[in-house]
Order: C-alpha cells, then sequence, then structure tokens
C-alpha cells in the first residue's frame, strides 16, 4: 500500500515538473454569471508583474482571439459579436463585456506570456441569464374535494428554478403537498390546516429573483362555497314552493260550499244562494200537518210547484252565507 502511495506521489510531482518545464500553467476559475444586456468582467487569478507581459483572450469554442495586450497597447480582433463591447484592464489583466448576449455565454481562456516565454493561462466559464419577472400563480381545483393545483410561472427569465413558501417555511414532498414538474406545480390536498395559508413561489436565477402569493381560501370557497351556495339556494326556493302551495289548497278548501246535489262551488261572504231539494207531496203534506211551526234557521217552504199525488216536487229558498263579516 505504501509502495502505491509513493507511486502516485511520484506521478503528480511528475506532472508538476513537467508543467513547469513546457512553461505553461492552466487553471479553471469558478464560473461568472452575467445578466443579459448588462456588463461582466472576466477576472483573472494571474497576480500582475511589472515586467513587460504579453496577454491574449480568447474564446475557446469556437476557438478564436478577441483581444491581446502587448507593449502597453491594446488590440482587439475583428470578432463581428464583440466589436464595441471588449474592454481590457491592463492592471489585472481582466477582460470587460458590455451588453451581454445569450451567445456570449461559453467558456474563455486567458493566456500570459512572461519575458522567459513562460506561459501560465486560466479558463473561467461565463454564464448569461436573463432577468426573472412577471412571476404569476395559476391554480386548477378538483371539484368536490377542492384538491389544488398551483402552477408558478414567468414572463421572463432562462434557466429559472421555483421555490414553494408558506410563511416562512420552505415547502417539499409531504402529507398534503407534493411538488411535480420542475418545482413549478404544487398540488395540495385542502384541510383546515392549509385553509388560511398564504402560499408564495419564488421564481428564481443566478442573477435575479421574483415572488408572487396567493391565499388558498380565496381559491377554494370560490368554488366549493359557490357550490354550496347555489344548491343550498334551489332547496329553500323548492321549500317555500311547496308552503305557499300547501296554503293556497288549505284557504281553497275552507272557502268551497257543497251543495245539496254533490255538486261544489265557491261563493263569496255575503252572496246570496239558492237551495234546491226534490221531495214526494205525499210526504210533505204529512209532515205538514204533523211540524211545529218553524223556529230559528228552519227552512219555510215558500213554493210547491205542480203538486201531485204520485208525483215529486221541488222545493226552493234562498238563503244567505253569512261569511266571515256576519255578526
Amino acid at each position: 500500500m505504501w509502495q502505491l502511495c509513493a507511486g502516485r506521489v511520484w506521478s503528480l510531482v511528475c506532472v508538476f515538473l513537467f508543467a513547469i518545464c513546457v512553461g505553461e500553467i492552466q487553471t479553471l476559475r469558478p464560473p461568472v454569471n452575467g445578466t443579459l444586456g448588462q456588463s461582466i468582467v472576466l477576472p483573472v487569478g494571474i497576480p500582475p508583474t511589472p515586467e513587460d507581459v504579453e496577454v491574449v483572450w480568447k474564446r475557446k469554442e469556437p476557438d478564436a482571439r478577441i483581444a491581446r495586450y502587448m507593449n502597453k497597447n491594446v488590440e482587439t480582433f475583428g470578432t463581428e459579436e464583440y466589436t464595441g463591447r471588449i474592454k481590457f484592464h491592463p492592471e489585472n489583466y481582466s477582460l470587460q463585456i458590455s451588453d451581454l448576449q445569450r451567445e456570449d455565454s461559453g467558456v474563455y481562456e486567458v493566456i500570459v506570456t512572461g519575458a522567459l516565454g513562460r506561459e501560465t493561462s486560466e479558463l473561467v466559464r461565463l454564464d448569461v441569464y436573463e432577468r426573472v419577472s412577471g412571476t404569476n400563480i395559476t391554480a386548477t381545483v378538483t371539484q368536490g374535494i377542492c384538491n389544488i393545483t398551483l402552477t408558478c410561472s414567468v414572463t421572463s427569465g432562462n434557466l429559472t428554478s421555483f421555490r414553494w413558501w408558506r410563511g416562512r417555511e420552505e415547502l417539499g414532498n409531504d402529507s398534503n403537498h407534493y411538488l411535480s414538474g420542475h418545482g413549478e406545480e404544487l398540488r395540495i390536498y385542502y384541510t383546515s390546516d392549509v385553509k388560511e395559508s398564504v402560499y408564495r413561489c419564488e421564481a428564481w436565477n443566478p442573477v435575479s429573483n421574483d415572488t408572487a402569493q396567493i391565499k388558498l381560501s380565496d381559491v377554494c370557497n370560490i368554488t366549493v362555497s359557490g357550490t354550496q351556495s347555489s344548491t343550498a339556494t334551489v332547496v329553500i326556493v323548492l321549500m317555500l314552493v311547496i308552503l305557499l302551495a300547501g296554503l293556497l289548497f288549505i284557504l281553497y278548501k275552507n272557502k268551497e260550499t257543497i251543495c245539496p246535489n254533490g255538486t261544489k262551488r265557491q261563493e263569496a261572504p255575503g252572496e246570496t244562494a239558492t237551495v234546491y231539494a226534490e221531495v214526494n207531496p205525499n210526504l210533505l203534506e204529512k209532515r205538514q200537518k204533523d211540524r211545529l211551526p218553524p223556529e230559528g234557521d228552519e227552512l219555510d217552504v215558500k213554493q210547491v210547484e205542480g203538486p201531485t199525488e204520485q208525483s215529486s216536487i221541488t222545493v226552493y229558498d234562498t238563503i244567505k252565507n253569512p261569511g266571515l263579516g256576519a255578526d
């Protein structure tokens, strides 16, 4: 094992010595994030020296020179996409790019050559992002159970990521929440615990962020409570119709007058009505002999039409309906 470790160390030493011999040391710096339309400076970790050096900035893909500094003079090359947007800083060998475009993203290389011809180079990656803006939350509600899907979107911004918050709590997958897609969708199981919660979506990329928020009760009450309210209204209207029909039926029954022949008619209070009856004349004569003088409200015979011994006669009289206003 010790022999293996010693072999690895010796290999690294050999690589280092070989780099010194050929005169070139190359390092990779952390990526630099730039904003679309803004300026960015690509830094250099190589310390400047008082001696005359040559500094060359180039694009790795495609392989093309951008700027060269030598003998205190700065020369820019005819790369059209960088025309008028390049500035070299001799004091620290950095390169400034203005009015950043999406196409400026990529790997850049700076090569510093000393007086003895020794080269030192660095690689730096530039990523250009558009600012995030126009963040918006849309809600989709599943009818009946009020399961909600919140979707976060932006009107501008590239390579955008999303984070969801409830109050100050950053949300992940749990019993009431489920993230889907690339994090832009949040599915919520609607319970009393989350009913009054305010949910916030944060859309971000390395150079910017933007947020939008929504109150859950404002979303679910419109759909579920509105449906329940409509149903309750229909039930109440039906009950009122049934009750009104019952009252009308009761009033109709109370105002009916039943006639002796079985027919029914409705009379207004105080209306005069004629009552008819078919009687046998023999029976009528016998009853006239046996009866006592009429008393109270008994019917008095006014007229007998066509009395015969075997035929019946019609006896009629008029009475006045006392009505509700009678004393």
